[in-house]
């Protein structure tokens, strides 16, 4: 092992020792011996010394072509940045950067590219500002839309689709479900295959359409199409305005506020309402209830089975195939076949009559009450069928004219007739006071009657 020479010692071999020390690490010039100068040298696995101190060598000492390859490795771009590196303004700029522009990586094929948008789950597109997208395939396009689930689409303002296929496409509608759609602003549709297009409107259950403003369908197929309308059930329909449906297959069409409910009735009447099982109120304020009963004039009221009121403010209960009650209050007026009318001149009476049969009595009372005449009377109208009735001529089988107290010099009879347009003709012997005039009819079902359509 070579070493240093000994002081005091190694008499007559000092230059042999020290040549042999040098000639380790040293050429016979004096320069280094290549590969000499190490990091550290070990011994038994353990550092002995350091050859190099640390920090020794700095950039000045390296060849220009390792400082360029130093600089240069594994760096694509370098970012120009100002002020101070250790601020917050560098940690403030990433943390924005990746909020407007990146989505997170739980996911795949996530877009998000709306401000302060969101995206996650898997082919979720959120491109509204501040908007929402979760779930898959699902899209908020809308500034501050939210869009969940599989398939949905939140589009409008403030919109929220959720659930399966929905679609929220307006101001604040929201759609959820499976195949909703809501697409009036602030519309909501729930459930299956619903649709809220009018403005507030709301759908909710299977296949129902709210389509006006502020209306509302529920159940099934059921569609309310006029503003507030209102259609429950089960094959509903309320189509005008303020109208209401309910119960199964029926129809609120009247203009106005009609009401519907039961069975397939219909009200299609300004404010009419039907009740029960295939009723129809069809003029306005009309209203029908109990079975296949038809209010076909203007404040007439149907009840009971199969009757129908056609004359004016008309109110028949019974039974249309056995026997009809019909009470009647008269108008002042020429002859029609809406109403039983008098005439004020004359003080002629016209009533019209169904076909077949009918018992009828009519009262004649003076303004002041003081005088009452009853007139009754029996009658045929020859006419096929209700719809035929006004061409049919009645043919009178017994009547009674009763006198009354007299008036002025003579007392007032009544002769009554039968005309070919299906009326009863009440002539006064003499024009009565000023009075008022009152129907009671009984219809015997001697026809099979067909109703109005």
């Amino acid at each position: 092992m070579t070493r240093l020479p000994t002081p005091g010692s190694d008499a007559g071999a000092w230059g042999q020792i020290l040549n042999d020390y040098l000639s380790t690490t040293h050429k016979q010039d004096g320069t280094l011996k290549d590969n000499v100068v190490g990091s550290a040298q070990l011994q038994d696995n353990a550092v002995t010394n350091v050859v190099i101190a640390d920090d020794s060598v700095t950039e000045s000492n390296l060849s220009p072509e390792v400082v360029d390859k130093l600089n240069t490795a594994g760096v694509s771009s370098v970012a120009t940045l100002t002020g101070d590196i250790t601020s917050p303004d560098l940690v403030d700029t990433l943390e924005t950067d990746l909020k407007l522009n990146y989505a997170p990586v739980a996911g795949s094929n996530l877009t998000a590219s709306g401000t302060n948008s969101w995206a996650e789950g898997g082919s979720t597109t959120a491109s509204g500002n501040y908007s929402h997208a979760e779930g898959y395939d699902t899209t908020a396009s809308g500034d501050r839309s939210h869009a969940e689930g599989l398939l949905t689409a939140a589009s409008g303002f403030m919109s929220h689709a959720e659930g399966e296929s929905t679609i929220a496409s307006n101001s604040r509608a929201h759609a959820e479900g499976l195949f909703t759609t809501a697409s009036g602003p602030n519309s909501h549709a729930e459930g299956n295959s619903t649709t809220a297009s009018g403005f507030a409107s709301h759908a909710e259950g299977t296949s129902t359409t709210a389509s006006e403003f502020a209306s509302h369908a529920e159940g099934h197929n059921t569609v309310a199409n006029g503003g507030y309308s209102h259609a429950e059930g089960y094959q509903t329909t309320a189509s005008s305005t303020g109208s209401h449906a309910e119960g199964y297959g029926t129809v609120a069409s009247g203009g106005g506020s009609s009401h519907a409910e039961g069975y397939q009735t219909t009200a299609s009447g300004s404010h009419s309402h039907t009740e029960g099982y295939g009723t129809r109120a069809l003029v306005h304020a009309s209203h029908a209830e109990g079975d296949s009963t038809t209010a076909g004039y203007a404040y007439t009221h149907a009840e009971g089975y199969s009757t129908t009121a056609f004359r004016l403010a008309e109110s028949a209960r019974g039974s249309g195939g056995t026997v009809q009650h019909a009470f009647i209050p008269a108008s002042s007026g020429a002859a029609s076949q809406s109403a039983p009318s008098h005439i004020a001149a004359t003080g002629v009476i016209t009533v019209p009559i169904h076909a077949g049969l009918t018992s009828g009595k009519v009262s004649v009372f003076t303004e002041d009450g003081a005088i009452r005449w009853d007139i009754t009377f029996s009658a045929n109208n020859n006419a096929a069928t209700y719809a035929t009735r006004d061409t049919g001529t009645v043919s009178i089988l017994a009547s009674v004219g009763t006198t009354a107290t007299t008036y002025g010099t003579s007392a007032i009879t009544w002769t009554v007739t039968g005309n070919s347009t299906g009326q009863v003709i009440i002539t006064p012997s003499a024009a009565p006071p000023a009075r008022r005039v009152w129907c009671e009819l009984f219809q015997f079902g001697s026809l099979t009657q067909t109703k109005p359509a």
